[in-house]
């Protein structure tokens, strides 16, 4: 997909992210990918559909490699990314994800495999407080769930609607 060689110099990211991406998972035999690159605290944050990123970066981006209310560890690569892409919003947005292709293969009634790898539990840690967590008395609001009761309750439970 990407590599570590993607660096900043006077004319802006030395990589062409409207190219298609060449060692991606669709190249390998995958059907369908969606994801990011890579681990979240590499470079671009982006989201990647297949073989190519869904938006054009248009800014740099790091995120803190621990939550908010944690102690500061430092921060993520500094690197090209998308506005609004999140560390916290990763994981929802995979699951939503995976849901909705679930429910197209639901109706063609053929066996299907989907192979879901979650940024989580890797850096930067970025749990999501979700109203379902809350409501399971899972959580509290104004608190982050812990990453792994994050994890939890995306993971394996597609029957969810979210």
């Amino acid at each position: 997909m990407f590599d570590d060689r993607i660096e900043k110099g006077s004319d802006g990211w030395n990589a062409d992210f409207s190219k298609p991406i060449t060692r991606g998972p669709v190249s390998v035999a995958f059907q369908k990918y969606f994801g990011i690159s890579a681990s979240l605290d590499m470079v671009p944050y982006v989201f990647i559909d297949n073989d190519h990123v869904t938006t054009q970066p248009d800014r740099d981006l790091s995120f803190p490699m621990i939550a908010e209310d944690e102690a500061p560890k430092g921060s993520t690569r500094k690197g090209p990314g998308v506005t609004g892409f999140t560390a916290d919003g990763v994981l929802p947005t995979l699951a939503r994800t995976a849901v909705s292709w679930i429910d197209e293969q639901a109706t063609a009634k053929k066996p299907f495999f989907l192979y879901l790898p979650l940024n989580s539990p890797h850096t930067p840690v970025a749990p999501t407080l979700l109203e379902h967590q809350v409501a399971a008395g899972r959580s509290t609001p104004g608190t982050a769930q812990p990453n792994t009761g994050t994890i939890d309750i995306w993971h394996g439970r597609p029957a969810l609607r979210f």
